[in-house]
């Protein structure tokens, strides 16, 4: 298993899927893998958002990125997230705040 302290200062792409009108969609942003307050954080220049900490419950999706794609995603190794609506009751306490708008 890979983990998340072997790429500090490294960079890491981060593949958001979600689906659009029936499709599925891959969004990848790449950051760099930097210290946080606890473990390692992503940090996404030139964003002014801060680094946002990655949970150490995360590391069993790092990947290594196919050769094909090393180029697109910028970096050697991927963590994939699949993303869906939060429910109208959810308590945003039980969520990472990451500042990244797929919508944008």
């Amino acid at each position: 298993m890979h983990h998340f302290k072997d790429l500090l200062n490294q960079p890491l792409a981060v593949v958001f899927i979600d689906e659009v009108a029936g499709k599925e969609r891959w969004q990848v942003q790449t950051g760099i893998v930097v210290p946080g307050t606890d473990g390692q954080a992503i940090r996404f220049p030139p964003s002014a958002q801060p680094a946002f900490q990655l949970a150490p419950e995360w590391q069993e999706r790092l990947k290594p990125v196919p050769d094909a794609m090393r180029e697109d995603f910028a970096a050697e190794f991927a963590i994939y997230v699949r993303v869906k609506p939060l429910p109208a009751n959810a308590d945003l306490d039980d969520y990472s705040f990451t500042g990244i708008n797929l919508n944008e």
